[in-house]
């Protein structure tokens, strides 16, 4: 098998690679593990086939590499990358009882078969991973022409409620156009790679999203570590400990991110600032060029964006600073306070867990336990282009927005695991409420003050005989 870079290779096998490391997009083994313990260890890489990998093939691949485990075959010694750079496998640090041999400094591969559980998932669903370029085309040039159409609506109608509406409606019309980007990010809007790849860093552009870092963040650290903390950085909830060890001010605007009136300031300034906006090695300590060149591609269609409506205003005689608030400032609050909302619910519910201990979390990918189905009535996700079928898109990403719908169809009629829940106020308002802080001892989520605000989500599964993880 060939091994892609890690940040393409998710969009076309899904659970795949990662950059192991205390932060989402860094490199190397888990930070705790000395150069002693590496040289007692094997490594265990787990691979998840998408629908990439026959059965046989799976199983031919585990019975040889397993026979060759004690010593045989080598990788790389634990001083060093198990692969260059971002090539490398996700891999959980296992005791190896197994071997009289002592080999310090030298690791070992196994790969274990799918879980029959969600492999036999994947397959249910397997027959909505056909693209459509048509399909494709269609629905992104109606979503070109909403943004584009809107922005003139801002510009040319009179009335400023009638302005405000069409600024509303432009921040809807970016939420849109990034979920195609978000599809073609993980290669599954066309069926060709170098279309997903060109369109999808055009329509990033309104939202201001770039292609490389989205890609490196979204597609490895989230979806390969869905609600690990410290590999999965999105909307992960803060223990009662680390809440208070945070400065006054920190503490109030995470209470704001946290109000249900914060969602667009979370996604801005954590997110979007932080992470994707020329980041900071502490933010990425793996860059890239592609990071710096698409950071400076979408500033510069946003200097573009702003002159085009200044200029714009000055020959329709109009205000410079009405036309640039309405013309991007609020579609770009709309379109934040959208994404910010759904990541959320997404993954944040009280029936829903979290981990801090790599070896709990594994005893959850069985299933979609860590990911919230929320319906709506009459086909009303569609708005926003079908985000919200977000089980059968963790469960395989090729699947693409215009067939999620019928794929995640096909899931609720299984016992999956994906907790569902209708969309309506008291569930966002209950959510909102309970959902503060989590007791990672406990698995239970609390409110800032550490009161348990609902049941426990988890309980720990024995391991197994002679195997000691690591967290």
């Amino acid at each position: 098998m060939r091994w892609r870079p890690a940040a393409e290779r998710v969009g076309y096998v899904h659970d795949v690679s990662f950059p192991y490391s205390t932060d989402s997009f860094g490199t190397g083994f888990p930070a705790d593990l000395s150069d002693d313990e590496c040289g007692l260890t094997r490594l265990k890489a787990g691979i998840d086939d998408g629908g990439r990998l026959p059965a046989v093939v799976q199983l031919a691949g585990s019975i040889w590499l397993q026979g060759r485990r004690c010593g045989i075959i080598q990788r790389r010694t634990c001083n060093g990358p198990l692969l260059r750079k971002n090539r490398q496998r996700r891999v959980n640090v296992v005791n190896c009882t197994n071997s009289g041999q002592s080999s310090p400094n030298l690791s070992l591969v196994r790969i274990p078969l799918l879980s029959s559980n969600r492999a036999s998932f994947r397959r249910s669903v397997r027959a909505f991973r056909q693209s459509s370029n048509l399909r494709a085309i269609l629905l992104c040039s109606f979503d070109v022409s909403l943004f584009f159409g809107s922005l003139a609506g801002v510009i040319l109608i009179d009335s400023l409620a009638f302005k405000i509406i069409a600024a509303i409606i432009a921040g809807l019309a970016i939420a849109r156009l990034f979920v195609v980007g978000h599809d073609a990010c993980h290669q599954a809007f066309f069926s060709n790679r170098k279309a997903n790849r060109w369109i999808g860093s055009i329509v990033f552009l309104p939202s201001l999203t770039p292609f490389s870092l989205w890609e490196a963040g979204h597609n490895v650290s989230h979806h390969v570590y869905t609600n690990l903390k410290t590999h999965d950085f999105v909307w992960t909830p803060l223990s009662l400990a680390e809440y208070q060890a945070m400065p006054s001010w920190r503490r109030q605007l995470e209470r704001f991110y946290r109000s249900g009136f914060g969602f667009w300031a979370y996604y801005g300034i954590e997110i979007w600032w932080r992470k994707m906006m020329f980041p900071n090695k502490e933010a990425v300590p793996l860059q890239r060029p592609a990071f710096f060149r698409d950071s400076l591609q979408v500033s510069l269609f946003a200097v573009i964006w702003i002159a085009f409506l200044v200029a714009l205003a000055s020959a329709t005689a109009q205000s410079p600073a009405l036309l640039v608030v309405l013309g991007f400032i609020v579609p770009q609050i709309v379109w934040q306070l959208l994404m910010g909302a759904v990541i959320y619910f997404q993954h944040t519910n009280p029936g829903i867990a979290w981990f801090d201990n790599t070896a709990e979390w594994e005893t959850t990918r069985e299933g979609l336990s860590g990911t919230m189905l929320i319906t709506f009535p009459n086909h009303l996700g569609r708005l926003i282009n079908n985000i919200m079928e977000h089980p059968a898109h963790h469960l395989d990403v090729r699947i693409p927005l215009y067939e999620i719908e019928a794929a995640q169809s096909t899931l609720n009629a299984q016992a999956t695991g994906a907790p569902s829940q209708a969309f309506s106020w008291k569930f966002i308002t209950d959510c909102v409420r309970r959902c503060k802080l989590y007791d990672y001892a406990e698995h239970r989520w609390t409110d800032f003050e550490g009161n348990f605000t609902s049941e426990r989500v988890f309980e720990p599964v024995a391991e197994e005989p002679g195997m000691t993880a690591t967290s």
